[in-house]
């Protein structure tokens, strides 16, 4: 678990935000091993200033059917707007072990949280 103070100042920070000028993308590899069901889940939960979750994103797990019951990794992403008021972002990485085999055998690599702006704020300066 990392929690993230979002900016407060610049091209994705709390103006723009509030704006809904800023979008997130929350990316990474996940996978498991052969058959099993052993998986990961990545999320972000953006909260305001007092600490309330005003929203999730989820990716994951990746099932051993998606993966065609091979030991693999695969990339998911999910992307939307900051949603206005939000301040802080909980990004959770979490292995689940099915109960096949004796490991917890859930893989991620790569995971990242990225803030774009869309818009330049009123006033032309960054």
């Amino acid at each position: 678990m990392q929690d993230i103070v979002l900016p407060a100042h610049g091209r994705t920070g709390r103006q723009a935000v509030d704006a809904g000028h800023v979008r997130y993308t929350l990316a990474g590899w996940l996978g498991g091993y052969a058959a099993q069901e052993d998986g990961a889940r990545l999320s972000v939960e953006f909260r305001d200033g007092r600490g309330t979750p005003v929203a999730l994103s989820v990716l994951g797990p990746v099932t051993a059917a998606e993966r065609q019951s091979r030991t693999a990794l695969l990339e998911r992403t999910a992307s939307a707007a900051v949603p206005p008021g939000a301040r802080t972002a909980r990004v959770l990485l979490v292995f689940t072990r099915s109960g096949d085999g004796t490991s917890n055998d859930g893989y991620a690599d790569a995971v990242s949280l990225t803030l774009t702006a869309t818009a330049t704020p009123s006033g032309g300066h960054q």
